[in-house]
């Protein structure tokens, strides 16, 4: 069903009138957080960690002989002192400041393994002390995936082993005419007892492998005076591409990059913070010239005058300057975009955009990168925008560029209600990056339309929902229902069999969270696509389970590989 100009207009003036009113709530409105707490400036003589007590299942309702099974698995010890402490930007014998109370009770609910924390000041007379209670998520990492009758793949593992802080899970997949796929992946959240990240990804595919080395200091507080990142990255494959008309064609494709870059802090007030910094980066890319059709039973050659010897490799070394500016608070809203879990919503701006050039390579000249957040709003209406954009000169003018975004009006017209518009957009114009953006992207595209066949270059998605909260059950188990419509239009955008088509599609969705406040929802949601579609026929069903509200926006997986490897600006932490 097609959108008519005056239903348009009127959700352009629903969604200015919710601009202008979210804008008069943000400067009226004081944050909870600021009010009945204070440091004073007194001197932390002490810091006490509260182990979490709340755990999914009752030591005392499991049965004895299924303790020793059930309590690692789905509940795990408490979560440590060291995964909590190195968080924490208050320590014994410094100044307790509001904003570094604020600021610690904020990153902690940034840790996939906490679902809420707590930072209490206890006034002990001339100093003061500092008591942190967390709540923990659930933490397993439980993956299986089901095609028929057969298990095609399987992952274990857990987002904090034994409490520790640590992510680490490993994962199998069903090759079938291929090799079997082997993979584990590991991330350390406070290497060096800091808020730094360590990750390591390594896994065999099918159809080839794929590694990830990094170590970074992101900038996550206003309060930090400096970050940097190192890291490695070699991604071995195939790019496939959709066809209507056709079986899915492939060409293989290697992309392997190092990046290095920091920045520090510049200027800091108590409403904003500049950082300037330096990047850089080496990227070497390899494509295949002949097209292949990855049947069920093998590779297939397939002449293609679409995708023969279509794109060039080559070996890039860029430099470039980083400047950013970050000017944000944060509000604390619940049930944005889980169940009944807390969620720290940005307000105000944050921007950081690099400027550099290629050296030395195959593509010598310069490069921009921008990445922008725009946040107001309070806990019950919130307004948020996100945009990440790339240029690169080839020849005379900027010609390679992407571009991608969210725009996302969140209402809480009740306690037990919320609803959620959305408008998604991703779209590139390169000759030299193999991509294409779906209509049946699992986690970006249309729902309702599994199986459909058909992509384009450019992509703009409207999404709304209404989702109602259920009474719970005890402290163990959140749950909900929600009515769900999507509507999206592709560009063919001279991506190899790219076609413009509009689809749209409307469903239900089941919810649940465990426990009751945790950030995890699985889903069931069956969706029917609304626009005929030859591929995409009857109804939809589709099982997640996720992390609901750790970034405003991900962009989708083709827009990420239409972007040339620039020196990352991994510099922030985006909300």
């Amino acid at each position: 069903m097609r959108l008519t100009a005056f239903q348009l207009l009127r959700i352009h003036r629903s969604a200015a009138h919710c601009a202008v009113v979210s804008a008069l709530a943000l400067i009226a409105t004081t944050p909870a957080d600021l009010i009945g707490q204070t440091c004073d400036g007194k001197t932390v003589s002490r810091v006490e960690v509260v182990r979490s007590a709340r755990h999914v299942l009752d030591r005392a309702r499991v049965p004895g002989p299924l303790r020793a099974i059930v309590r690692p698995l789905l509940v795990g010890a408490p979560s440590r002192s060291n995964s909590i402490t190195p968080w924490l930007l208050l320590r014994e014998s410094t100044r307790c400041t509001e904003q570094r109370r604020a600021e610690s009770e904020r990153l902690l609910r940034t840790l996939p393994y906490i679902a809420d924390a707590t930072v209490s000041v206890v006034d002990e007379g001339s100093t003061v002390a500092i008591v942190v209670e967390t709540v923990d998520d659930l933490r397993p990492i439980i993956g299986l995936g089901v095609r028929g009758s057969s298990v095609q793949s399987a992952e274990l593992g857990s987002t904090s082993i034994d409490g520790s802080g640590q992510l680490a899970s490993v994962r199998w997949q069903n090759g079938g005419a291929y090799r079997d796929g082997f993979g584990a992946r590991y991330t350390h959240y406070h290497p060096f007892g800091g808020t730094n990240l360590a990750q390591m990804a390594i896994a065999q595919t099918p159809l080839g492998s794929n590694t990830l080395l990094g170590l970074s200091r992101p900038f996550a507080s206003s309060v930090q005076r400096m970050a940097a990142f190192a890291g490695y990255a070699r991604d071995e494959g195939y790019a496939t591409f959709s066809r209507d008309a056709g079986d899915p064609l492939s060409v293989s494709s290697l992309r392997e990059r190092a990046d290095i870059g920091f920045a520090t802090r510049v200027t800091a007030s108590s409403r904003e913070t500049w950082l300037l910094g330096g990047v850089a980066g080496w990227e070497r890319r390899v494509f295949g010239g002949e097209a292949v059709h990855l049947s069920d039973s093998g590779r297939v050659a397939v002449q293609s005058e679409d995708l023969s010897n279509r794109f060039g490799g080559g070996e890039a070394l860029r430099v470039g300057v980083v400047g950013g500016i970050r000017a944000l608070s944060f509000v604390k809203a619940r049930a944005f975009d889980g169940l009944e879990a807390t969620q720290d919503v940005a307000r105000g701006m944050q921007m950081l955009l690099t400027v550099g050039r290629s050296v030395s390579g195959d593509d010598v000249g310069p490069y921009v990168r921008g990445d922008v957040f725009a946040g107001v709003g309070t806990a019950e209406s919130y307004l948020g925008l996100q945009l990440r954009a790339d240029a690169r000169r080839v020849g005379s003018d900027f010609r390679e560029s992407v571009l991608s975004g969210r725009l996302a009006w969140y209402a809480r017209p009740s306690e037990r209600q919320t609803r959620v518009w959305a408008a998604e957009y991703a779209g590139a114009s390169t000759a030299h990056q193999p991509y294409q953006l779906g209509i049946a992207d699992e986690a970006t595209g249309i729902r309702g339309y599994r199986g459909a066949r058909i992509g384009g270059g450019r992509r703009l998605v409207l999404r709304a929902e209404r989702r109602f909260l259920m009474p719970s059950a005890g402290d163990q188990l959140a749950w909900g229902v929600a009515g769900f419509a999507d509507a999206g239009q592709l560009w063919a955008g001279g991506v190899p069999f790219g076609v413009n088509a509009f689809r749209s599609g409307a469903g239900v969705s089941l919810l649940a969270a465990v426990p009751r406040t945790s950030r995890s929802v699985a889903k069931v949601e069956i969706a029917y696509p609304l626009v005929p579609d030859r591929h995409a026929k009857g109804l939809d069903v589709r099982v997640s389970y996720r992390i609901a509200s750790r970034l405003f926006w991900r962009e989708p997986d083709g827009i990420s590989r239409a972007r040339a490897a620039m020196p990352t600006t991994d510099v922030f932490v985006w909300p």
